[in-house]
């Protein structure tokens, strides 16, 4: 016994790993276990004739049916409805063969008789599917195979017929003869087998599986057998279930994936030198590409994952751009944004390689790009909120938009960089590499979206004397800097919230008040000598400026510029949708028909928020309501309010009075402003917010955990932080084995 305390006292570590090791393979292995009773061996179907009110029995010479196949058929077999003449069984088997014109087997099948039921359709799947060169004519054979002599003292060897269904006239050139070429002046009931499923659930479990397996045993043995630094055992981890998360992602199925495939595609374009658009705009892309080009979210469900399964096989893609695509890419975002995915389509259209695998690529490229920018972040931050930046980065939704073509992975990283930059320069002066790094990323940061240049305020944290002789100076000519880009690539954007606000107005407001202020400072002036009458002025200033801040409000929600009812009558669309957005006029003026619409949205639409935030629901959520489990969702904010929490004794963020208001105002303008956002494209006749999405705050998330992580109220009494991340962690993974689940299972609404 004391043998053994030894032994795991010496080898614990090792042994945890194994033991974690084993669980996650079991997990993996339980996940495919279920999910095979659904989506494993499951047949996709054409109906090509369902007309049918007679049999015909299966002669010595075997039937045979003409049929058509069009060019972008991939045929897998067919399902013809038997008849057993009201019995059960036949010994022998039923051999369905696809031939050529001379007979000439090209692909087929045999399926034993006993167990075939009368009246139904039976699957005859061949040995391997058949895709034809171009629109081809062939026929099916069909023959009865007897098994071994007859013996009619056995009830089961008894000769009993088999028949197939059929109708009664010949259906428009589809022939049926038997083998000495009479006709039956009929048509047999035919579907084609266009999709199987196989065993590819097995695949994707495998990959899932190894993902999750190597991502936990490496994570355990970095935080708590090796005791390496942070950073290491995240980009281990990020990386092992980032790859995990790239294959679990049906294509086109993140957030507004299409979107930013298209914008990579056509900087892919412009990099290698081709011409990107046609002259309406339109993606010019391979010929290979071309039917996958959809403006719209892909398709979840198993075969979703045997699409891309099979797609990953392709190559010898020429990289002409000789397709015209249905899809148009939005050239005003910004490249920097998609460098990772933009590298990823080059590479792989240079390399000849297929769609899928040009997904897949573009994909794991993004990831890079993230996790260079997180796990920067994890190692910049200070040490006693490490585990904050570690486990917002390895939340389900930070992988999930990382591992695809989102924007927002480079967004994420890039913020999170800069905020954990800001925070250990507030805390040690800077070296001339910090100085340099931090005008790179608030020059990055700055333009990328509108609603988090509140982030950039975060420089006012820094004390001057950490930045040099003139630090002050170098913060101010950051922040200015950080207006000037922000402006720049934003100012239409704003122009365009503010559409209908009456500038005219707001001028001669703006002038009226300027006046008021003169006027003010000159009786200010003259009352310095009557100290009685100054005394009353101050009196009474609390009340005039309660007055005029009242004109102010009651003019602005009454300014000129308002919608007719005629207007918004005629702006109704055929789907019901306003062609009217709210704008900044438009809330002015309708304050308590706002203020409405966001009490309903968060009545109804907060939970979603936080699934969002968390990524507990996958894909696009406005597409596929895919949601986890939501006890993981309730660990995982437990394991985030854990990494924030300060150990009683040990170091902790120390944040002044005024520096906890600073940082709280960030993160409430950053996310007030993602409201903002969302009010402007919400017609103004929905009920709730249109488009509204939890992953908006990520950017922030880390900011709010620092608050909790400065405080004194809650402490634990020794450091949370590496175990909060592990936990992160293996939630993370089962996450991802559910929503794989869920992915592959999923069947669309009747």
């Amino acid at each position: 016994m004391q043998k053994l305390k030894t032994l795991l006292t010496r080898h614990g570590a090792l042994f945890g790993a194994l033991l974690v090791l084993v669980c996650a393979l079991l997990f993996a292995a339980w996940t495919w276990y279920d999910l095979s009773f659904t989506v494993d061996n499951v047949s996709q179907y054409a109906i090509q004739n369902d007309e049918y009110s007679r049999i015909v029995r299966v002669p010595d010479t075997g039937l045979y049916q003409q049929i058509e196949l069009p060019e972008d058929t991939r045929l897998y077999g067919v399902r013809l409805n038997v008849a057993t003449y009201d019995h059960a069984f036949r010994t022998g088997e039923l051999a369905v063969e696809l031939v050529d014109g001379q007979g000439a087997r090209l692909a087929g099948t045999s399926v034993t008789c006993v167990g075939m039921l009368d009246n139904t359709f039976a699957d005859f799947l061949f040995d391997a599917p058949y895709t034809p060169s171009g629109d081809e004519t062939r026929w099916l054979r069909v023959t009865f195979v007897e098994r071994g002599a007859a013996d009619t003292s056995n009830f089961l060897d008894r000769d009993y017929p088999i028949g197939l269904w059929a109708c009664r006239s010949d259906k428009e050139s589809w022939p049926l003869t038997d083998g000495l070429g009479r006709s039956y002046h009929g048509t047999i009931a035919l579907q084609y087998i266009t999709n199987y499923s196989g065993t590819v659930s097995r695949q994707v479990a495998l990959v899932l599986g190894g993902c999750v397996a190597v991502g936990l045993t490496a994570a355990f043995l970095l935080l708590f057998a090796a005791k390496a630094p942070l950073a290491a055992a995240f980009a281990a981890a990020a990386l092992a279930l980032g790859v995990g998360f790239a294959v679990l992602t049906p294509p086109m199925v993140a957030p507004d994936e299409y979107t930013h495939l298209a914008v990579s595609y056509y900087r892919a374009s412009q990099l290698s030198g081709q011409t990107p658009v046609n002259g309406e705009d339109y993606l010019l892309v391979r010929r290979c590409d071309a039917r996958y080009f959809k403006s719209v979210t892909g398709d979840i469900g198993i075969f979703a994952y045997k699409q891309a399964a099979d797609g990953l096989r392709e190559s010898g893609c020429d990289a002409a751009l000789t397709a015209v695509s249905n899809t148009q890419a939005d050239t005003s975002r910004q490249t920097v944004l998609y460098l990772g995915q933009i590298a990823g389509v080059w590479l792989a259209r240079r390399l000849g390689l297929g769609y899928f695998a040009m997904v897949l690529l573009g994909r794991l490229c993004n990831l890079l790009v993230y996790l260079a920018l997180a796990t920067l972040a994890v190692a910049l931050a200070p040490r006693t909120v490490r585990p904050v930046f570690a486990a917002v980065g390895l939340l389900p939704m930070s992988l999930q938009l990382a591992a695809s073509f989102s924007a927002d992975a480079t967004l994420l990283g890039a913020l999170f960089a800069f905020t954990a930059l800001v925070l250990r320069l507030r805390e040690h002066p800077a070296a001339r590499w910090e100085l340099v790094l931090l005008a790179l990323l608030t020059a990055a940061t700055a333009p990328l979206k509108a609603v988090y240049l509140p982030v950039i305020l975060l420089l006012i944290l820094i004390p001057g004397a950490h930045l040099g002789r003139r630090g002050t100076l170098w913060k101010a000519g950051l922040l200015a800097l950080a207006a000037l880009l922000w402006a720049a690539v934003n100012l239409s954007s704003l122009h365009y919230a503010a559409r209908d606000l009456d500038f005219v107005g707001l001028a001669r407001g703006g002038l009226l008040a300027l006046v008021l202020l003169a006027v003010l400072a000159v009786l200010a002036l003259l009352l310095r000598r009557h100290p009685k009458a100054l005394h009353a002025a101050k009196a009474a200033a609390p009340f005039g400026a309660l007055a005029a801040a009242a004109v102010v409000f009651y003019k602005l929600t009454h300014m000129y510029g308002g919608l007719t009812p005629e207007q918004i009558a005629g702006g109704i669309q055929p789907n019901g949708d306003s062609i009217y957005t709210y704008s900044v006029g438009y809330v002015l003026r309708n304050l308590p028909g706002t203020l409405k619409l966001m009490a309903r949205s968060a009545a109804d639409q907060g939970a979603l928020w936080l699934q969002g935030l968390l990524g507990t629901t996958l894909g696009e959520p406005i597409v596929y309501r895919l949601d986890v489990s939501w006890l993981l969702g309730v660990g995982l904010v437990l394991a985030l309010l854990a990494a924030a929490l300060p150990a009683a004794e040990g170091p902790r963020l120390t944040l002044s009075r005024r520096e906890r208001w600073g940082v709280g105002g960030v993160v409430v303008c950053a996310v007030a402003l993602t409201f903002v956002a969302a009010l402007s494209w919400t017609p103004i006749n929905y009920a709730t917010l249109f488009g509204m999405q939890g992953r908006y705050w990520l950017p922030v998330l880390p900011l709010a955990l620092c608050l909790a992580a400065g405080g004194r109220t809650v402490t634990a009494q020794k450091p949370l932080g590496r175990k909060a991340v592990f936990a992160v962690l293996c939630l993370t993974s089962l996450v991802m084995l559910q929503g794989y689940h869920l992915y592959a299972a999923w069947q669309p609404v009747q």
